[in-house]
């Protein structure tokens, strides 16, 4: 290590470790962190209903949200008369009915549903008439639908403006709604009364019911066996894989997964004789729970288990359930869908920073997860660009964020991106070293040397190549602009990118990590220009020879949104179509996605921010909404503050027609003396997309670990050749040429110093993508 990178990393981590503590004064201050170390039991929405976005009159009202949506709904009962047909209230999100005269104890609405690992049930619903429609209601359960037990306060008295009497809050049913697979509940005509006047209910009289909420806590369980912190990762091919990863106590060893095809549970019970049982690991590990053990030198040991259940079906929807495999050690059931074979539409989410050190901050992080869910319906999975807790040494924070969303996390896809709070993050940090991101997903180990465990991954999904960055390794320059010191596992997760982008066939291509080299908040504007300009020199232009879309970034707090960048300049006049989507742009968009927990930042005074098109604060958690068409890339942002519906606060789509260049053509190799391979090609003659480079790798990593090299296209130039020193003759080496085109590569060539196989066309990605 040079000295000088020494010095200057000592001072700059000085510096940052005086800005965090000044910050503990100011609005931006970390909440205080609470010396718990068990996550407390949350209250999940078992289902709700919200009545939005009905087209026709379906008879039976299916859940908008909640735990068992899938399998909740609401439907009207008419006693036997004639069925009279429903009618909406966009602005209200209500649903009203007709047909309620002569309904005493006959004419109800009923909802039916489970509330199966859930306890201490409660219902919330408003309810109004028209002045001829039903006046009185009475709630109540059943487990049959033959016993009916009165809901305690469960008298209604309607109006025709909704009114405390004719609703419901957070009304406590009776202990039979606790744990069951099937729960009815209605609400009940209980007299012929009309609203308004001595007469009964008019045969044209109607009533509504609006915002239906049945909740729950997760029910105590006594097993010590149950899967705690669950979640899910791609840790292999997402068409037939899905990773898992979960905490017990040190003394629980088994790891099993069962996994079914969903369509196999029914009514929410599970078929364990149907399904396929995937044996994983387990590993002791160590850790501090909160700030005092460090002191003390006090850790808690946890089996962190782990297993992938592969050879999945691609394209279908699982059910599955996690457990050490005995009767009384299986988690609640979760589900997934694996990615399909034909590049399928998708969608997912991007957010950032849910950092906390308390559990209030958690729980912010998980409303916006929910929200995401809800309005989005089915994300593929959620990418969270780093800062994931406060302390990344302390479980404590770990439970928190992980226990708090546990149903989210065990029926969404994670894809988690280190940042600097996971990890010590400079000298003097209070953070500790650790392996908690590591302990906690499951993720490939040790993809590049010397980075920390699990953090540097890709995956493919669909037509799109994503790619997870260590932004902990960076360089500086000194007063000239010139490099002064750069880490080596910087440069090694940049021939890593280069690798991926060079063996993908994908069309889109993202990268999230943590730092990035847009921003203007007060780490980027007082704190950390040093990197942001190295970043622009060294990190940036690979970007644009790789021809990244997107890159994901965080760690000031703030939402940006820049300009399509390219070579660190941003291109304004880019040409849009009549739906307002950029067609075929260059360059790349850098994307800051704000806070998804609690602490915001500002725009740092003065600082120069030409790359932003939004720049932005408006002080509310927010989560973006990604989807990929076959030619449509499109983000939608959404405020997501507590207690509010989503609003959409901006919007960007992409539209590109780029076509695959041809193949190379007359592409050979041959060993010189000295130990040089000379790799030959011509560009293709037949132009279909322009050539903008070759990409260049060797099939089996032969020449070293991920070794590729990007040859510029010279104008007017149709030969090329590069020469690659140091190679061993004994050796048979298989060297992949493509043609890169503005943003696709080409069908590959292959070339081998043993048989030259010029046309052959190879696995367009021949070794795994992790």
């Amino acid at each position: 290590m040079q000295v000088n990178r020494a010095l200057q990393k000592k001072c700059y981590r000085a510096v940052a470790m005086l800005v965090m503590f000044m910050l503990l004064f100011t609005n931006l201050a970390f909440a205080d962190e609470v010396e718990e170390q068990t996550v407390v039991a949350s209250t999940e929405i078992a289902a709700k209903w919200d009545f939005t976005s009905i087209k026709n009159d379906p008879g039976v009202f299916n859940a908008s949200s909640g735990l068992y949506k899938d399998s909740s709904s609401i439907v009207q009962e008419v006693g036997g008369s004639t069925r009279q047909g429903f009618t909406f209230e966009e602005s209200e999100k209500s649903i009203r009915y007709q047909g309620w005269d002569n309904g005493k104890d006959k004419k109800a609405w009923i909802a039916t549903l489970s509330t199966k690992g859930l306890e201490n049930i409660t219902l919330s619903s408003q309810q109004k008439s028209s002045s001829s429609g039903p006046r009185d209601f009475k709630v109540q359960i059943s487990t049959d639908l033959t016993n009916w037990k009165d809901v305690n306060k469960g008298t209604l008295l309607l109006g025709t403006d909704y009114n405390a009497t004719g609703s419901l809050v957070d009304a406590l049913l009776p202990n039979e709604a606790n744990d069951q697979n099937r729960l009815y509940i209605r609400w009940l005509v209980n007299s012929n009364a009309r609203v308004s006047g001595s007469d009964s209910i008019g045969n044209t009289g109607s009533s509504r019911i609006r915002d239906v909420v049945v909740s729950g806590e997760r029910k105590t369980v006594n097993s010590q066996k149950i899967p705690q912190l669950l979640n899910m990762t791609f840790n292999g091919d997402p068409k037939t894989s899905l990773a898992f990863a979960w905490y017990t106590p040190k003394n629980v060893s088994g790891t099993k997964l069962q996994v079914v095809e969903a369509a196999e549970v029914v009514n929410d019970v599970f078929p364990e004789a149907k399904t396929t049982v995937y044996t994983g690991s387990s590993t002791i590990i160590e850790t501090f729970m909160v700030k005092g053990d460090r002191s003390a030198k006090k850790k808690e040991k946890f089996a962190s288990h782990k297993v992938i259940a592969n050879q999945l079906k691609p394209g279908t929807a699982y059910k599955y359930r996690a457990g050490n495999g005995d009767a009384d050690g299986w988690g609640p059931i979760g589900s997934f869908t694996t990615d399909q074979v034909n590049n399928a539409d998708f969608r997912f989410v991007v957010g950032s920073d849910s950092q906390g050190s308390s559990k209030s901050t958690f729980e912010l992080w998980q409303d916006t997860f929910r929200k995401a869910i809800d309005h989005i319906g089915d994300p593929k999975f959620f990418i969270l660009t780093g800062d994931l807790v406060d302390n990344g040494d302390l479980e404590s924070q770990w439970q928190w964020f992980l226990g708090v969303p546990q149903y989210e996390f065990a029926r969404v896809p994670f894809v988690p991106v280190l940042g600097g709070h996971e990890v010590k993050d400079y000298d003097g940090d209070e953070t500790t070293d650790n392996n908690n991101f590591y302990n906690h997903f499951n993720l490939p180990k040790s993809v590049v040397t010397g980075t920390h465990e699990g953090s540097v991954y890709a995956f493919e999904y669909g037509d799109a190549l994503f790619m997870q960055f260590n932004s902990q390794f960076e360089g500086a320059l000194n007063k000239k602009g010139e490099l002064d010191w750069v880490d080596p596992e910087f440069n090694a997760q940049l021939d890593w990118m280069r690798n991926q982008v060079a063996k993908s066939d994908k069309k889109w291509k993202f990268v999230s990590f943590h730092k990035g080299p847009y921003s203007s908040g007060d780490n980027a504007g007082q704190w950390e220009d040093s990197r942001i300009q190295f970043y622009k020199k060294y990190l940036i232009p690979v970007f644009d020879e790789m021809g990244i879309d997107i890159v994901f970034e965080a760690h000031d707090h703030m939402y940006m949104r820049s300009y399509q960048m390219l070579n660190d300049k941003p291109i304004k006049n880019v040409i849009k179509d009549p739906q307002g989507n950029v067609v075929n742009p260059q360059g790349t968009v850098y994307l800051m996605t704000n806070s998804v927990g609690g602490k915001f930042y500002e725009k740092y005074p003065g600082y120069n921010d030409y790359f932003a098109v939004i720049n932005a604060q408006p002080f509310k958690k927010m989560f973006t909404d990604v989807s990929i068409t076959n030619e449509l890339l499109k983000f939608t942002s959404y405020t997501a503050a507590k207690g509010e519906s989503v609003k959409k606060y901006d919007e960007y789509s992409i539209k590109r027609t780029d076509d695959k260049p041809a193949k190379v053509e007359q592409a050979k190799v041959k060993i010189e003396s000295g130990g040089k391979a000379v790799i030959s090609w011509n560009s293709p003659s037949v132009v279909t997309e322009p050539v903008r480079g070759f990409r260049i790798y060797e099939q089996d990593d032969k020449v070293n670990k991920n070794w590729s090299v990007y040859i510029p296209v010279v104008a007017g130039q149709t030969e090329y050749k590069y020469t690659l020193n140091n190679v061993d003759p004994n050796k048979s080496y298989h060297f992949v040429i493509k043609a890169a085109g503005v943003r696709n590569n080409s069908e590959p060539v292959q070339v081998s110093t043993s048989t030259v196989h010029a046309d052959i066309k190879v696995p367009a990605n021949p070794v795994p993508v992790y």
